[in-house]
């Protein structure tokens, strides 16, 4: 009996300090981790990491993104963003200039987006407010904001005529596959995934606690 109560506070407090972690990052590279590229950019990679307010030098949710690839030419990139998001409300001192807001499609913007798989809500920036490094592209953009993260999705052209360009999107063939963190609708800290791990624990401790106590005579 005491075995079992020795292991939930052990447990519990390893997991806590897991769960002071503010900084949250990850990379796709290739169809086989969720970034699809066409032609020369099959290689393309996605680096994402984000940080939490709590930690932030900002305040805020800051939302870091770098795109690498073996070729320099490239037209724009867009990172979605939730269907309520306002730049004007939400987006906040820190994040990279140049963006643009709008709703895009395969079919919008005079067909600049080929290939794009379904229509999201984003923020563009294009090959001006890039910066070229040696022989890869290496695209790095910020976002500051008040809103937490969600899965969605990243897309890229390259800035070739139509019929000859390069593309990579997030996803699978024809879909996109919501995996980054980018920017939701609601505002404000969310439970971090560990912090769930944490509570459900913490729940699972005191149920071995009461299933296990003898029961005073």
């Amino acid at each position: 009996m005491k075995r079992y109560l020795l292991i939930v506070p052990i447990l519990i407090l390893a997991l806590a300090s897991l769960s002071w972690a503010d900084v949250y990052s990850g990379s796709i590279s290739g169809p086989s981790s969720g970034l699809l590229g066409s032609l020369g950019w099959s290689d393309a990679t996605l680096d994402w990491k984000y940080t939490t307010p709590a930690q932030s030098a900002s305040g805020f949710w800051e939302y870091e993104y770098t795109f690498t690839v073996d070729e320099k030419g490239i037209s724009h990139i867009i990172i979605q963003v939730s269907d309520k998001f306002d730049p004007r409300i939400n987006l906040k001192t820190g994040t990279t200039t140049g963006w643009d807001f709008d709703t895009y499609s395969s079919t919008s913007q005079g067909n600049g987006n080929p290939f794009m798989p379904a229509e999201i809500k984003g923020l563009k920036w294009g090959a001006e407010d890039f910066v070229f490094t040696g022989d890869l592209l290496e695209v790095t953009v910020k976002i500051v904001t008040d809103k937490a993260p969600m899965d969605g999705n990243f897309y890229a052209v390259d800035g070739k005529k139509p019929g000859e360009e390069v593309y990579a999107y997030s996803g699978t063939q024809g879909q996109f596959g919501f995996n980054i963190p980018v920017p939701d609708t609601n505002g404000g800290e969310v439970p971090e995934p560990i912090s769930l791990i944490l509570l459900g624990s913490g729940l699972a401790g005191a149920g071995l606690y009461r299933r296990f106590r003898k029961p005073r005579g």
